[in-house]
């Protein structure tokens, strides 16, 4: 049914959306803008049609190792989505004694804020950047403070109270939601248009396969221990990422001019 639901947009997306030269709320200036940067692009290079054309062009995209930072960020990032998507309700069932009307009943209030948290990381961006801020240093300032809340995950096998439990648990999930619009923006910020789909599938991968990993290890070791190390090693994925982003992604510029 809430699959359904997608479809009452389609009619809404068909009488809405045009191209910018057409659309009847675009300014002028805006426009102009638009106009002007596409000015600016150099034009692509011709594309080579074919599979293993387009399989040469991410080979020739995996030398550079500011998509490997983008991949390990995402790696190590998601992760923790997925591990408060798929074990939270187990956590508090197994180890809170919670029963199934009380996760039904407390535990969306965990990820009920994450919407506005995804506004406002890529706002606090995009604010900084109009202030002045070179993208590489605004781009990083949020995801370094938003990436060492994110370890208010650490402590939550720890606390006796169900509230501050949860609580730490929904400042860890905002913190990722501000955090991970700007890692989505980052292959914008990389490559030009052309490339962007490519890098971002690259990094999705990464984020997939980092998921599966993780969530298989979050079984083994929460079988064998409990779900205490487990909220530790939670909290520590987004120093590891961060350090994927400085170290090895390094300064956040466009890479391929065209």
């Amino acid at each position: 049914m809430i699959g359904g639901l997608g479809f009452l947009w389609v009619p809404v997306w068909l009488w809405f959306y045009r191209s910018p030269n057409a659309h009847r709320l675009i300014r002028s200036d805006e426009l102009a803008e638009l106009e002007a940067e596409k000015a600016a692009q150099p034009p692509a290079p011709k594309k080579q049609a074919g599979l293993w054309a387009m399989f040469r062009e991410w080979g020739s995209l995996l030398r550079y190792r500011e998509i490997w930072g983008v991949f390990f960020i995402r790696f190590f990032s998601d992760s923790i989505l997925w591990f408060y998507i798929a074990w939270l309700p187990k956590y508090f069932a197994d180890e809170r004694g919670y029963a199934m009307a009380q996760i039904r009943d407390q535990l969306w209030i965990v990820f009920l804020p994450t919407t506005f948290a995804a506004l406002l990381g890529g706002g606090a961006s995009g604010w900084l950047i109009r202030k002045g801020w070179s993208i590489d240093r605004s781009r990083k300032t949020v995801m370094l403070v938003t990436g060492l809340l994110m370890m208010s995950s650490i402590p939550v096998g720890f606390v006796k109270s169900d509230l501050v439990a949860i609580l730490l648990c929904t400042n860890a999930l905002l913190a990722f939601y501000a955090y991970s619009v700007n890692t989505l923006t980052l292959p914008t910020d990389l490559v030009p248009s052309r490339l962007v789909a490519s890098v971002s599938g690259l990094s999705g991968m990464g984020a997939g396969i980092g998921s599966v990993l993780f969530t298989y290890a979050v079984g083994r070791l929460a079988d064998a221990q409990s779900f205490t190390p487990v909220f530790v090693l939670v909290g520590l994925l987004p120093l590891a990422s961060l350090v994927m982003l400085f170290f090895l992604t390094g300064r956040i510029r466009r890479i391929i001019e065209s």
